[in-house]
């Protein structure tokens, strides 16, 4: 196992307890990507999209302007490990759902921005910026 693997395993046990010790367990999530080919509205025929798991810190903070006045809005972002997939803006995803309890009815959320924090060119953790 390389070194940048083992720092990437112990962050993702480190959101599972963090999850674990401040709620109720690992605050799961479901990323979905649709198969390639197709359009954005109609994925390839025949295809399915494929489900991935993440275990995920969520966090919403107020946004100020440039004087520090708080102007009503709010930036949710999801901080999930890099020791599964590596999301991409095009990736939807449902919180706090797994992907065994993924129904027709569950709501996806739109990805707005992928940060990678990858020092030395290895992704360690993603953050996700949703809408809020």
């Amino acid at each position: 196992m390389t070194a940048g693997a083992r720092i990437q395993s112990r962050i993702a046990a480190g959101l599972a307890r963090a999850g674990t010790r401040t709620g109720s367990g690992p605050y799961i999530c479901t990323i979905k990507r649709s198969p390639s080919g197709g359009t954005p509205w109609d994925g390839a025929p025949g295809t399915d999209p494929t489900l991935y798991a993440v275990t995920a810190v969520e966090d919403i903070r107020e946004v100020r302007d440039m004087n520090g006045t708080l102007i009503g809005l709010q930036k949710r972002t999801l901080t999930i490990s890099a020791t599964g997939i590596a999301p991409i803006k095009s990736d939807k995803i449902a919180c706090g759902v797994a992907p065994a309890d993924v129904t027709a009815d569950t709501l996806f959320e739109e990805i707005l921005a992928v940060k990678p924090l990858a020092p030395s060119g290895v992704a360690l953790l993603y953050e996700l910026e949703l809408s809020a």
